[in-house]
């Protein structure tokens, strides 16, 4: 029979995984406040934003951009905490059974 040999799991970085979070943030963030914003004028539902007057688009990146950075920190959180949850009950049930 053939003996199993898992190849070595390998974490990813903390740092690229912040970075990958916060540029999926900022596309997010950009596609509301920028793109959305042009395709409600376009369609007649937005009056024009003027670059004169206060455009609120960069305030909406940035609030986006935090708003969706809290959210995926919290997101992460709840599942490293269900996840050492599991794994704790894991660990009660293997011992009930030796």
């Amino acid at each position: 029979m053939m003996d199993f040999n898992p190849i070595e799991e390998r974490r990813p970085k903390t740092l690229f995984v912040l970075m990958l979070l916060s540029m999926a943030a900022l596309v997010f963030s950009y596609l509301y406040a920028y793109c959305l914003t042009d395709a409600l004028v376009a369609a007649e539902v937005m009056t024009p934003v003027s670059s004169v007057d206060n455009d609120p688009r960069p305030r909406t990146l940035m609030v986006g951009w935090i708003v969706l950075m809290i959210t995926f920190g919290l997101l992460g959180w709840v599942m490293n905490r269900l996840s050492a949850s599991e794994m704790r009950s894991l660990d009660e049930l293997s011992r009930e059974q030796d």
